[in-house]
């Protein structure tokens, strides 16, 4: 009977196991279907009926095993292809994983106590419908006329703004239709009505030409002069830095190749070839490194560093061009600046360099080789990222309890409601001191965090290895350390939010210029972007800014003063940002 359930399980999982040799796939299946239909044949001949019944539950119960794994595995890759990445739960979404979880109706309605008010997601059901507990018929409450509904509260187009370029055409009552039609007199004037109209006017080509006068002595011919020139010079070639200035927002702002640029230029008149755009973006990105260094070196110097990385295909010169995976990292603080560094493989020994450089803490994910030890600057093995300086992230821990709520796990449910109430802590601290800030934390996220822990120890063994809520668990207590000391300190984060979304348009952008070229495009990238998404963090328009220092720097900006070219000093001196 055993042996017979045996069997049937293997059979089943046996015929979903995926074989690079399809027919001996099916072989196989075929012959263990011969080999349950004869032991079935056996038992049903000697009489054992419930045996060979039995045989044929154990083999349907794992066929619908399988094929409830099959069906989570279905959906999560349709929802990565086709569905919402946001990991976002609501507050209606999370009452009902608490009731699946045995919570009773008054449990999950409930708000945490120790959580303060108005600080939840408030529900998005129409206010005028919680008024009462009875429900009118479609005639009304008392079968007469239904009452009038309400009309929605819109606010109307959106303004237009004062610093968009107007041309204003006034349109006058003609002369006959000026008197008033009932006493003859002259109507007086009462303003204008107004109509908007928008208009694309498309970019263009200026091309400025400086003829200089050439005179010579027409006589003896002994003597000729030219006017010195006036205009100013091209930058590289026959372009200006206005050139290399939407070569370089283009490509990290707006994620378009420069062979699309170069079709866009022949749109508007200037045949150029991707080849010499290349040549004016490589020089476009010498002038600006030095400034990206010291960005690197003032973003690494914070208090906190958070930093993570995102693939990046580059194409290997030392292997006869083939394409390989990068890694493209992003290092980020509070002070809104942003700063990324390119290394070919993952090993944590070409990150190291940056990684050291960090002064304060280090706020990161799971990658392992953080924790790796690698030579330190006196040649001893050290800790890449030391443990009494990590700060964990609340995101990677919650999305794993998110994937298994996703899966179909309603236990997941109260960790989630753990991580609901962090972050219902965090929006009311948003604009604190950091020392509100902390004593905020203190007196109503320290409980949660307390239970969150609790129930971690608690429901250690509880779970199969194999389970999904089971790796969210696990992982969460081997991060709990690093993510308890993010709740130490006001000017911690729970999460490193910050730095991931600096690389949403990095992931956008390689979804367009596919791979970054040879070994060397990769870097030249890593210094546009982080000059590019640090003035956009900042609120700096991108456009003014890369005009203004490239030109500076091409006309010998002091190194010794490189630093007043920074996106955060640029900013305070031209007032867009307030000064520390």
């Amino acid at each position: 009977m055993h042996a017979i359930t045996t069997l049937a399980v293997s059979v089943s999982r046996k015929t979903v196991n995926r074989s690079p040799n399809k027919a001996a796939a099916l072989s196989n299946a075929l012959q263990q279907d011969a080999a349950l239909r004869s032991e079935l044949e056996t038992l049903i001949e000697s009489g054992d009926v419930a045996g060979a019944l039995d045989a044929v539950f154990g083999v349907l119960g794992a066929l619908r095993g399988d094929n409830m794994r099959l069906g989570v595995r279905v959906a999560n890759l349709t929802r990565l292809l086709f569905g919402r990445r946001s990991e976002k739960l609501s507050k209606e979404d999370l009452q009902q994983l608490m009731l699946a979880f045995g919570a009773s109706e008054d449990e999950a309605a409930q708000d945490d106590p120790n959580i303060p008010s108005g600080t939840a997601d408030d529900s998005l059901a129409d206010p005028g419908d919680a008024a009462s507990g009875e429900e009118p018929d479609e005639n009304g409450e008392n079968g007469e006329n239904p009452p009038p509904k309400k009309k929605r509260n819109h606010r109307g187009r959106t303004r237009l703004s004062d610093e968009l370029e107007r041309e204003i055409k006034e349109t006058w009552v003609p002369e006959g239709e000026r008197t008033c039609s009932q006493c003859g007199l002259e109507m007086g004037a009462m303003g204008f009505q107004k109509h908007e109209r928008i208009e694309y006017v498309p970019a263009k080509i200026l091309v400025h030409v400086e003829q200089r006068e050439k005179l010579g002595c027409k006589g003896c011919r002994g003597d000729a002069v030219t006017a010195e020139r006036r205009e100013p010079l091209p930058i590289v070639g026959r372009v200006d830095v206005s050139v290399l200035s939407h070569l370089v927002q283009s490509k990290c702002e707006d994620a378009l190749p420069i062979h699309r640029q170069a079709d866009q230029f022949k749109r508007l008149g200037w045949s150029v070839s991707p080849n010499t755009l290349y040549g004016y973006w490589n020089f476009a990105i010498s002038l600006l490194e030095p400034i990206a260094h010291v960005v690197h070196s003032k973003v690494l110097g914070g208090y906190v560093a958070g930093i993570d990385d995102t693939g990046v295909d580059f194409l290997d010169e030392a292997d006869h061009g083939r394409r390989r995976r990068g890694h493209l990292w992003a290092f980020a603080n509070a002070n809104g600046m942003i700063a990324y560094a390119f290394t070919p493989t993952w090993k944590a020994e070409e990150v190291a360099p940056w990684i050291q450089a960090a002064t304060g803490f280090i706020q990161v994910d799971d990658y392992a080789g953080y924790a790796s030890k690698i030579l330190g600057p006196d040649g001893e093995l050290v800790t890449l990222v030391p443990e009494e300086r990590r700060l964990g992230c609340g995101m990677h821990i919650r999305r794993r309890f998110e994937k298994s709520l996703r899966q179909g796990d309603p236990r997941a449910a109260v960790p989630m409601k753990h991580f609901a109430d962090f972050y219902a802590v965090e929006r009311k601290a948003r604009e604190l001191s950091p020392e509100e800030r902390l004593a905020l934390r203190n007196k109503h996220s320290a409980p949660v965090l307390e239970s969150f822990e609790d129930w971690l120890v608690k429901h250690e063994a509880r779970f199969r290895p194999s389970e999904t809520l089971e790796e969210a668990r696990r992982y969460a207590h081997q991060q709990l350390p690093f993510f308890k000391r993010c709740f130490t300190d006001g000017r911690f984060e729970i999460d490193n939010g910050d730095v991931e979304r600096g690389m949403r348009r990095i992931a956008i952008g390689r979804r367009n210029w596919l791979f970054a070229g040879a070994s060397t495009g990769a870097p030249r990238l890593a210094v546009a972007y982080t000059l590019v998404e640090s003035c956009r963090r900042l609120a700096i328009p991108v456009d003014e800014y890369l005009l203004d220092v490239m030109t500076k720097v091409h006309a010998g900006w002091p190194m010794r003063r490189i630093t007043e070219l920074t996106p955060e000093a640029w900013a305070i001196e031209r007032g867009l940002l307030p000064r520390p």
